[in-house]
This record gives structure tokens, C-alpha cells and sequence, in this order.
């Protein structure tokens, strides 16, 4: 769930995007990169390309859906199957720290942090994030391990 910062946030980018949706993707997306991966600008550009193709009023739905998401933490700590978390350990939307501490509630879980990925890790780091989520999903249907 977003906290009032947050949402005060997504308003703003709602207003961005109502005025001028293609610069707020502009200037959005290089963002959701590690600042180290600035220079990928054909995966930037990749992503920039996609974003493009969703309207503004899909835009404008999609952040006032992140606005009001509930909490859903009692999920995590019930759920009696596999969870994985793919952290970008240097996202600017999703904090580390808070994603590793929440992780704590869950029994069963597989951790990945991308050393070299900010929010679009599944982006900077394709290789990896595919081998993990591989691994992921052999070990959670093997009958004989725990992830």
C-alpha cells in the first residue's frame, strides 16, 4: 500500500501525465534504471518505446490502481506456497531495506537482490533474473526441496 507521500506522488504524476503523458514517460522511465545503466539507452529506449503504446488514460488507471492497492502483507505471511522477491538493489521505487525486512514474514521464500538493477532488473539484468526465476520454479514443484 502507498503511504501519503506516495500518493500525494501518484497525484502529481497523474497531473504530469493528463498534460503531457509522452514527457512524463520521457522522463519517468530512465528512472526506473539503476543510474549505472543510464548509458543502456537501447534498453531504455525499449522501454520508453512500450510505455508509448499504452494510452494516457491506461497510464492514469495504472497509477490510481498503485494508489489505492490495501495492504497485503497478511498474505505474505500466511501463504503456504512459494514466494519469490526480485529486489533491484538499487530501485529508487522499492527500497531494499524494506523489501528484505518484509521478506522476514515469509516461510517460504526465495530472495534475489540484482546487484546492478534499479526498479527494472528483469531489463538490466535478463540473464540472471531468467536463471533465477528458473530456479525458482524447479525448486518450488520439486517434491523433495524447499526454496
Amino acid at each position: 500500500a502507498d503511504s501519503e507521500q506516495k500518493k500525494r506522488d501518484r497525484d502529481r504524476a497523474i497531473k504530469a501525465v493528463k498534460s503531457n503523458h509522452n514527457l512524463y514517460i520521457k522522463e519517468t522511465i530512465t528512472n526506473l534504471f539503476s543510474a549505472r545503466n543510464h548509458q543502456s539507452t537501447e534498453i531504455i529506449s525499449f522501454a520508453k518505446e512500450i510505455a508509448k503504446k499504452t494510452s494516457r488514460r491506461g497510464i492514469v488507471a495504472a497509477l490510481e490502481g498503485m494508489k489505492a492497492r490495501p495492504h497485503r502483507d497478511i498474505i505474505l505471511h500466511y501463504a503456504r506456497y512459494p514466494i519469490m522477491m526480485v529486489i533491484g538493489k538499487h530501485d529508487t521505487v522499492l527500497n531494499e531495506t524494506d523489501l528484505v525486512e518484509q521478506s522476514e514474514m515469509i516461510k517460504n521464500k526465495k530472495i534475489t537482490i540484482l546487484q546492478n538493477s534499479g526498479h527494472m532488473g528483469f531489463l538490466e539484468e535478463p540473464d540472471l533474473s531468467v536463471k533465477e526465476l528458473k530456479r525458482f520454479i524447479r525448486l518450488s514443484f520439486s517434491p523433495q526441496k524447499k526454496v
